[in-house]
C-alpha cells in the first residue's frame, strides 16, 4: 500500500510546474517515514495529549526568565573570535550540538533534534555580511520531532558565540484511539491535500521569480486542538525545501497531517 501511495504522489508531482523541483529521494523518505506510523498499511492509531509545560534543569547556573509561554536564557558568550564568513551549516550544526550538551541535562539534550539552521545578514555598500545565526531544535516524542511549541532556539553572534537560548518543553501522555476515532487519510485524500499545498507554493515562488527544491519528507507530530479545546499531537508528514533569493538561501516547509476529520472528544 505504501508503494502505491508514493507512486501516486510521484505521478502527481510530475504534473506540477518545475518552479519547485522535487528531489527523487524525497519520495523514498516519505515512504520510510510513513512506515513508522503505518504497520504494513494498517493504521496504528495513537496521539499524544499535552499535559503541560515545565522548566527544565540546565547544567549552568544562569537566570531563566519566562517570556510569552516559553523560557529565555541570556548567555552572552565571548570566547570565539573567528568571524562567520559563509553559510557553513554543518559547522554551525556541530557548534549547536556541542552547546546543547554543554547547557542541558542529558535527558533533555537527547530529546531534541536540529530541524533548521539560519543566518542573519546585513548589507553595507553592496556587500552582504553574516552578522548572526540561529539553530532550531524540535522536541522529540517517540523519536519524531514535534511541530509546534516544543523547541530550543540557540542564537549566535557573527563569531558563533552563543548569545541567547529560548526553549519550550512539553509534557505528553500517549493515548491509543479506538477504531471509531481513527481517522487516517486514505491515499487519495492525502494526495489531494498535498497537491493543493504544492500548487500554492509554486504560485508564490513564481510571483517572487525564484526557484527552489524540496529535499526532505519527515514523519513528525503536529500540535492541534481537538473539539474540546485540548492540545494534542497528531501524526504529520513535513516536507522541507529551500530556494535561492539573490544569493541568500531561504527555507520553506509545509506539513500534511495524516488525520483529516475531527478528532472528537477523546
Amino acid at each position: 500500500m505504501l508503494k502505491i501511495y508514493i507512486l501516486l504522489i510521484c505521478v502527481s508531482f510530475s504534473l506540477i510546474h518545475a518552479q519547485l523541483t522535487i528531489k527523487p529521494e524525497v519520495f523514498l523518505q516519505a515512504e520510510t517515514s510513513l512506515r513508522k506510523y503505518m504497520d504494513e498499511g494498517t493504521p496504528s492509531c495513537f496521539v499524544y495529549e499535552i499535559t503541560g509545560k515545565e522548566k527544565i534543569p540546565m547544567k549552568v547556573n544562569v537566570p531563566v526568565d519566562e517570556v510569552a509561554g516559553h523560557y529565555a536564557v541570556l548567555m552572552n558568550s565571548r570566547s570565539k573570535t573567528e568571524r562567520i564568513y559563509s553559510q557553513n551549516e554543518n559547522k554551525l550544526r556541530s557548534i549547536a550540538l556541542e552547546d546543547k550538551k554543554k547547557y542541558f541535562v542529558d535527558e533533555v539534550s537527547d530529546s531534541y533534534k536540529i530541524t533548521r539552521v539560519g543566518f542573519e545578514y546585513e548589507q553595507k555598500n553592496e556587500k552582504i555580511d553574516i552578522v548572526g545565526a540561529f539553530v532550531m531544535f524540535h522536541q522529540l516524542v517517540e523519536g519524531l520531532p514535534v511541530r509546534g511549541d516544543a523547541f530550543i532556539y540557540m542564537y549566535y553572534d557573527a563569531f558563533s558565540n552563543i548569545k541567547k537560548i529560548e526553549y519550550s518543553w512539553l509534557r505528553t501522555e500517549k493515548k491509543v484511539l479506538s477504531e471509531n476515532e481513527c481517522y487516517v487519510d486514505d491515499v487519495s485524500q492525502h494526495r489531494n491535500r498535498l497537491m493543493q499545498k504544492v500548487v500554492e507554493v509554486n504560485e508564490d515562488m513564481e510571483r517572487k521569480n525564484v526557484r527552489g527544491v524540496l529535499y526532505d519528507a519527515i514523519l513528525s507530530w503536529r500540535m492541534v486542538s481537538n473539539d474540546t479545546g485540548n492540545n494534542i499531537l497528531i501524526p504529520s508528514v513535513i516536507y522541507l525545501g529551500h530556494f535561492d533569493d539573490l544569493g541568500i538561501t531561504r527555507y520553506l516547509s509545509f506539513d500534511i497531517v495524516l488525520f483529516s476529520k475531527s478528532l472528537g472528544d477523546f
